[in-house]
């Protein structure tokens, strides 16, 4: 088992089966704004179906401008990839989110902007975060197949009964100027898809003006119960076969920038 030396006191790791997932949770929970403090880190028990399969997460996380969430499945690490960490995954990752739940997480956190949740299901739906207890290499490639990520948060305690920490695996990340990225919808040509809406702050039916090429380009928001778009005012400006990531720049103007 690892060691941890802090001040001359060694801090021993605690195995996976010596402690409840329960427990192990509420230590999650309890240093959320630590391990994550870009983000919004909140009870979820809420069932989620996707097709003929429900599951129900643990924690959700959400990106504080409201540009991404995540919803985490706190797990053991002896406990069976295939029989138990894969179905709750598979179904958190095609489950559809909706008003409902982010309400219930509202209900969960007071300082959540219940009308920029709203706007946030509108966008991408919430990838997967698995944290686990323990490393388990072997289950970040299976778990890729879900687009999900394997985070590593170890638990050490020493004689003392004192404790320390160490975060490891795959973190969340976004970059500090980028709001959303945006195509346009094969269906609609001249709507361009946000996927991010929530992060923009306009409101449906206001314009936004947005640099493009040193130009400056007018576009109007139009929502549906489920999606945003920005639509021209005028000629459309941008290459319908291009993705595009709208950024804030230290003024305060928005540009588009061609995705990579």
């Amino acid at each position: 088992m690892a060691r941890i030396l802090s001040q001359g006191e060694w801090f021993e790791q605690i195995a996976s089966t010596a402690i409840y997932e329960s427990e192990f949770e509420s230590i999650v929970t309890a240093y959320g704004d630590a391990l994550y403090p870009e983000y919004y880190v909140v009870p979820f028990k809420t069932t989620v179906y996707a097709d003929d399969a429900a599951a129900k997460a643990d924690l959700a996380l959400i990106e504080k401008n409201y540009r991404e969430w995540w919803v985490a499945e706190v797990e053991m690490g002896h406990h069976s990839l295939e029989s138990h960490v894969l179905p709750q995954v598979r179904t958190l990752s095609r489950a559809v989110y909706g008003e409902e739940e982010v309400r219930r997480l509202a209900s969960k956190c007071p300082a959540l902007d219940i009308a920029r949740l709203v706007d946030m299901t509108k966008g991408t739906q919430p990838k997967v975060i698995v944290i686990v207890n323990t490393p388990r290499p072997t289950w970040g490639p299976i778990l890729k197949r879900y687009d999900a990520l394997l985070a590593v948060f170890e638990i050490f305690r020493s004689q003392k009964n004192e404790f320390v920490f160490r975060l490891n695996g795959e973190q969340p990340t976004c970059a500090p100027n980028l709001l959303s990225g945006c195509m346009f919808d094969p269906l609609l040509p001249r709507f361009l898809m946000v996927n991010s809406p929530a992060a923009l702050n306009v409101a449906p039916r206001a314009k936004v003006s947005i640099f493009h090429h040193g130009q400056i380009t007018e576009w109007e928001r139009i929502d549906s119960s489920d999606k945003v778009w920005l639509s021209p005012v005028g000629p459309n400006p941008l290459s319908p076969n291009m993705r595009y990531d709208i950024l804030r720049l230290p003024n305060g103007d928005l540009i588009f920038r061609e995705s990579t």
